[in-house]
């Protein structure tokens, strides 16, 4: 068995530059068509997670979103998570193209009845504002008028 040499950059340009020199380019993406396989940034396969799929295809998906972030976060990459939707941040539902919405300062777009009973503040200022919300239909663009719910 060949023995394993482990390196341990000191700076984030030195493990760039020692993965690039095997060959891979960050960021490394998980494969559209296999959630179990990592590409670098070139496309080509880096990492093969559960080749006898002995495990399930969602801790599969678990374990390379891990290590893609770990290699990435190395690399001088910044983690984020990014729903595959918009979704509402109350309730956690998609919002939908005719859904009725309305924006919190704080937490941005929200399906207008799960902010109903908020109070309503300008949007730029934060400041209270008498009145009922701007609402609008989510598949339109946001409303004019600047104020809405806390």
């Amino acid at each position: 068995m060949t023995e394993i040499k482990v390196t341990n950059p000191a700076t984030i340009s030195r493990f760039v530059q020692s993965l690039a020199e095997h060959g891979v380019k960050l960021p490394l993406v998980q494969c559209p068509d296999d959630a179990g396989t990592l590409l670098d940034a070139d496309e080509v396969p880096v990492l093969v997670v559960d080749v006898n799929r002995e495990r399930s295809d969602e801790d599969v998906a678990w374990i390379v979103g891990m290590i893609q972030v770990a290699v990435n976060t190395c690399g001088g990459f910044t983690a984020s998570i990014v729903p595959a939707e918009d979704t509402c941040p109350i309730c956690a539902e998609a919002l939908a193209d005719d859904d009725i919405c309305a924006t919190d300062i704080e937490m941005g777009i929200c399906h207008a009845a799960c902010l109903e009973g908020s109070p309503t503040v300008d949007l730029e200022t934060g400041e209270p504002v008498d009145g009922p919300i701007d609402t609008y239909r989510y598949g339109d663009t946001a409303p004019t008028t600047g104020s809405d719910h806390e």
